[in-house]
Order: C-alpha cells, then structure tokens, then sequence
C-alpha cells in the first residue's frame, strides 16, 4: 500500500520541450483573450456617443439612440430645481456617431401644467416635448399628478398631425421614463391608460406616412416598431413585453 501510495503521489516529470510548449500555449492564450477584450471594447466604443463639455454643458458616455442629461441643473427656488439644464441625443445623423446640437434647453420656471396649457402652439411643440421630457427624466422624484399630467401630454403630442419626428421621440422617451417612476398601480393605470392605444395609433400612423418599409424608435424601456405588410397577410397588433431588472449596456 505504501509503495502504491508514493507511486500515486509522485510528481509528474516534464521534458524541457513539453514545459516550453505550454508556456507557449499559456502566452497563445493570454494573447487571445487580450485581443477579444479588445474587440470588444472597440464595438462598445463605437455604439456609445463619448461624453464631456458641449455648449458650456456636461454629459455623460451615452449609448446610440438615447439621450443624454447635463449634469447642470436647475437652481434651488426654481419649478425646475433639480432637473437638468439641457439634453441631447446620441446618433449618427452627420455620418458619425456624437451627441445632437443643438441641445435642447429647459426653462426653470417651465411646469408640466404650464406645458399641457399650451399645446395648442404648433410651432412649440418641439421645445414643449423636449421640455416634458427633462422634467420627467428623474422618474424617482414624480409624483401621481405629475405622471398623469405627463401621460396626457404624451397622448396629446403622440396624436398630433403636427408632430415632427423629434417631437414623437422625445414623446417616446417621455413614456420610456415614467415606465420607472414608482406610484401605486391604480394611479398608474389610470395615467397611462390610454398611452397603448396612442403607441398603437402612433405605429401605424408610421407605416402608413413613411416611405421606409419599417420605422423604429428605440428607447431604455420602450421600443416603437412599425412595418408594412402585404395586404393579403393578416393585419394585426403585436406588442411584447418584457419584466425584469436590467443594467443597461456597459462599458469595458
């Protein structure tokens, strides 16, 4: 037993030769590994708009397609304290990928109840969407009133044959943001109930006014999607829903 225990337990004798081949496949691998983290960082870089100052305001890495909010807010003593200052969104639009000007602004002394007043202003309603959205992009501080003032806003803006593509964006991420805010669910569902009927109008309304075969507005928690279809499929709905928490992308 003891003879088999000492054979059992002897350590394994390498040649010189095999040592260096496993170094060698250690360093393969090392280099490997090195070049994926690599790849992978360039493909994150390229889908995200790269922070810092614009027009004397700063924002944050931000991902293709969203917005990005100034870390310069509003002062103490204003409706708006707290809220930022201005937003962009990160896209492609001249060809390469960096964060929209001009920026959007928000006046401090703007409310959502002043905003709802004044829809009827056609040439406003970019700035009053652009501005609805600021005021609800820290979904945590609504409260109930502020979300169904928010949520009829939205429906009035959505629904509007004047709306730009900006303005039904900005709309968008409107309802993208107060999916986060925290309210009692009866609350909720009686400010937010008529948003699945005007999403629904909306994705027809863009297959039916755009040229393009498919439009899409993508946002953290929402995605609007429009396609035409042959006459002779079926016509229909669909919408998916997904629950769960999410990070959101990263960056290496």
């Amino acid at each position: 037993m003891a003879g088999w225990l000492r054979t059992m337990c002897a350590p394994v004798r390498t040649s010189g030769a095999e040592r260096r081949a496993q170094k060698s496949r250690v360093i393969q691998t090392d280099q490997q590994a090195k070049l994926i983290s690599t790849l992978i960082h360039l493909i994150l870089l390229e889908n995200f708009c790269k922070g810092g100052l614009v027009d004397n305001f700063t924002f944050k890495d931000t991902p293709i397609g969203w917005f990005a909010y100034s870390d310069e807010v509003c002062p103490t003593g204003t409706s708006g304290a707290g809220k930022p200052k201005a937003s962009t969104r990160c896209s492609n639009k001249t060809g390469s990928l960096g964060l929209d000007r001009p920026l959007q602004l928000l006046q401090c002394d703007q409310t959502l109840s002043n905003i709802q007043l004044n829809l009827t202003n056609v040439a406003d309603l970019e700035t009053l969407a652009s501005s609805t959205q600021i005021l609800t992009s820290r979904p945590g501080e609504l409260t109930a009133d502020n979300i169904t003032t928010a949520a009829h806003i939205v429906n009035t803006l959505l629904l509007s044959p004047n709306a730009t593509e900006s303005v039904r964006v900005a709309a968008v991420a409107t309802v993208s943001q107060l999916l986060n805010a925290s309210t009692p669910d009866t609350e909720e569902n009686n400010a937010t109930l008529g948003l699945t009927r005007t999403l629904d109008q909306l994705s027809v309304n863009l297959s039916t006014n755009l040229n393009n075969s498919q439009s899409q507005v993508v946002q953290p928690n929402l995605v609007v999607q429009s396609a035409q279809v042959p006459a002779s499929d079926n016509q229909g709905v669909q919408f998916t829903s997904l629950t769960g928490q999410w990070s959101g992308p990263s960056r290496p």
